[in-house]
Formats: C-alpha cells, structure tokens, sequence
C-alpha cells in the first residue's frame, strides 16, 4: 500500500495533510499524535468511508483514490474500529464465521492465532472481556483476507496490563499472515516495540517519521514532536492535546 501527498478531512475541512506512506507485507505502521490530531481520520479515509481531499491512494500498485468502502474492502483494504462492531447477540465463532470470504484466512487458522478465543467459541460476543473482544475483532478482519489491516485504537477501554498482552499480537499477525498492518495507538512505546516505522501526527501535519526502533530509543525526538518542534510550522503549541511525555510512557511507568 502507498499513499502520497494525502489530505484528508471532512467536506471542506482539512484535518491533515500531506501524508506519504509506503508499507509491504508483513510491515507495520505506527500512527502517533495528541487527540485530534487526524489519526482516525485517516485509517477513515484509507477505508474509504471518507474520500481524500487530495493526493492518492494506491493497492497493489493499483489507485483507489476515489474508492468507496466497499471498493477499498475488495481490494483488501480492512478498518478494526476502535468500537470493534462487534455482532454482541451472535457468539465468538458466529461472528467470525459471518465475515469469512474466499482468500481469507480460515475459522481454524484464526483459532489457532487466537488461541484463547478457541475456548470461548459458543459464548455471545457480548460476553467477552475486553481484551478477548479486541481478539475477536482482529480475528474477524483476518478471515475478510486483508492486504492491509487499519487497527484503530486497539488499547482502548482496555487495562494497561491486557494491552500489554495484546500488543504482540499484532507483530504475530503481521508476520504470520504477512498482511501490512497501520496501527493509530495511544500506548506510544507498547505500539513502537511491535511496528517497524512510526508517524507522529500533530494538528494534521507529519511531526515525524522514522523507524520505530530508533524513535523508541530517542524519547526526546518524541517528545519534540508532539509538541510540534520538529520543524512542522504552525503546531508550536498543541492546546488541549495530552501531555507527550505521560503519552510517550508504558502504561506501568509511574506518572
């Protein structure tokens, strides 16, 4: 998947711009910022639930700038909400097995990802704990057979200690399915230890980009960007956004 020169916003608002992104299989993506910043608003728009203000989309080399949902979605294109949508009435293996498609992974593949959800087949969606829901949510994506995967807030509602379960997760998924994976997250270093590169959003504009592991290692280049001094121009002073270093810490870290 690549996208270039991308805005995106809502009618005549623009929420951010200029986004560039290319990811092959199996990599992973981090998207970072303050709330407010655009991250939602652009696994929305590279969905398709939202058309871009400007700039490209591109699938398997293949442009679906002007893709609808449903377009986006046959070209492997698939959104985890961070509500999850899940069928609460319907039990784990019902809800899996309604979103399964030829050329996505199987019921049992994704059981065996997802190995604790095995002994909660028969039971109602809305039965779960959180963490298990957030499982059954990524499991039901993985068998629509996305080339990409757009997980948007996975952490929340969530014990710190299960997104540290969770977490992982995601790195398996990626490697295991070698589906590219964008992950808009809170958690700043949970989400940097499993992505290969990061993008740091701050009032719409990129404040940073870099591998991961690198970003992991330099707290103070994170912390710049979220204030906005990394030479975005115009986002000196995010107000109202949390603080970037709370933000940047594990969930564990004393505040």
């Amino acid at each position: 998947m690549a996208c270039e020169e991308l805005c995106v916003g809502y009618q005549r608002t623009t929420v951010a711009r200029g986004i560039g992104i290319t990811l092959g299989r199996n990599e992973i993506l981090a998207v970072l910022g303050p709330n407010g910043a655009g991250k939602t608003t652009l696994l929305l728009t590279l969905a398709g639930f939202l058309a871009p203000t400007g700039g490209s989309i591109s699938v398997d080399g293949r442009d679906v700038r002007a893709g609808s949902a449903r377009r986006m979605n046959r070209a492997g294109v698939v959104l985890v909400p961070d509500s999850r949508a899940l069928f609460t009435n319907l039990s784990t293996l019902q809800n899996i097995a309604i979103a399964a498609r030829k050329g996505g992974a199987t019921v049992s593949g994704v059981l065996d990802l997802f190995p604790q959800l095995r002994t909660r087949a028969k039971v109602r969606a809305g039965m779960l704990s959180g963490g298990e829901q957030q499982m059954l949510a990524v499991a039901r994506a993985l068998v629509q057979g996305p080339r990409l995967l757009l997980i948007d807030e996975m952490s929340m509602g969530l014990a710190p200690i299960v997104v540290e379960q969770l977490m992982p997760l995601v790195r398996t998924v990626a490697d295991e399915t070698g589906t590219a994976i964008v992950l808009v997250e809170q958690h700043v270093h949970l989400a940097l230890d499993v992505a290969d590169t990061a993008m740091v959003l701050v009032h719409g504009d990129v404040s940073l980009t870099g591998k991961a592991a690198e970003l992991r290692d330099d707290p103070g280049a994170l912390e710049a960007a979220y204030l906005g001094t990394t030479g975005t121009p115009g986002s000196s002073d995010p107000a109202g956004s949390s603080d970037p270093a709370g933000t940047a810490r594990r969930p564990e870290d004393p505040a």
